[in-house]
């Protein structure tokens, strides 16, 4: 009887590894898995961005038709632009990350408060 009790516990113990070990391989998909998701939500972002920061040129062009800002010329316009691009890219992947609802136009719309707010550094 005492063997039989002892083949139980070992059985009984093999199992609980088997299933610890499989918990740990599933601890480490998830995590891998997590990863996968934010590499792949930043990614989306920095492509939304990269298309929707056209609206720095077009926001140039506005404030420069109404007379609100004046250029040396093209190459000035386009350093300021590009300047401006560079400062904004950063802000607007993060808002699209951590809120991917936001539509085109609400990103619009930070990009041209944020060109505001940067603008006079250049």
């Amino acid at each position: 009887m005492r063997r039989s009790v002892d083949v139980v516990n070992t059985a009984i113990g093999a199992i609980r590894q088997k299933i610890e070990e499989n918990n740990q391989a599933l601890e480490a998909n998830h995590q891998t898995l997590q990863l996968h998701r934010e590499l792949l939500a930043r990614a989306l972002a920095e492509t939304r961005t990269s298309n929707l920061l056209s609206t720095v040129d077009s926001y140039l062009t506005e404030l420069e038709g109404r007379g609100d800002l004046e250029f040396d010329g093209p190459e000035d316009r386009a350093d300021v632009s590009r300047k401006l691009k560079d400062r904004i890219r950063a802000v607007i992947v993060n808002d699209i990350v951590e809120k991917p609802e936001l539509t085109d136009g609400q990103v619009r719309r930070r990009i041209e408060r944020l060109a505001d707010r940067y603008l006079d550094d250049f």
